[in-house]
């Protein structure tokens, strides 16, 4: 027990609060209501610093959210099912969204609020096409019944396979009623 004189709140200057921990600010409001996170002169509403980049300003529309350092900068999402970065307007809560799937493994992107790509854990990519392993190789493209009857068009991409003495090659196909 004793006295702690270092940590606390404090006011590190005109309409601003801060709070301090072993005589370091740590945490600063500044008086338009902005928020420093190991950052006494905060660039955007919330600015978190672990190390200065130098930089000086950032671009009015992106200050929302602002993580430096002056190395590597990361943001975890973490859970047990799926993560996503939601991107919303006043209609749609995820009209885009990039989003990873544990329990398949496997990154997907949408927008307009509808599936655009996809890429399985295997490493094979989708667009227009949600099973990407169904594929024809490691990059299919799907674009759907445009044209006469109802077939699907097709780009795919497809490597050398040493075993099996497949080359590589890159193919354009059709194929009817399929588009997953």
């Amino acid at each position: 027990s004793g006295s702690d004189t270092d940590t606390g709140i404090y006011s590190p200057g005109s309409n601003q609060f801060g709070i301090a921990t072993a005589g370091t600010s740590r945490v600063v409001v500044d008086a338009t209501g902005q928020l420093g996170i190991g950052e006494s002169s905060p660039l955007g509403k919330v600015h978190i610093k672990s190390a200065d980049s130098g930089i000086g300003s950032v671009g009015s529309s992106a200050d929302d959210l602002v993580i430096e350092s002056d190395n590597n900068v990361g943001i975890t999402l973490v859970s047990n099912t799926e993560n996503a970065i939601n991107f919303a307007d006043s209609s749609d809560v995820n009209v885009g969204q990039i989003a990873y799937n544990h329990g398949s493994n496997y990154m997907a992107f949408r927008v307009n609020d509808s599936p655009a790509m996809q890429i399985d854990s295997s490493g094979s990519v989708g667009i227009g096409i949600s099973n990407p392993s169904s594929g024809d190789g490691k990059l299919t493209v799907l674009a759907t019944g445009t044209g006469a009857g109802t077939a699907n068009t097709r780009v795919f991409m497809t490597g050398y396979e040493g075993t099996s003495g497949n080359a590589a090659g890159l193919w354009f196909g059709a194929r009817n009623n399929e588009n997953t």
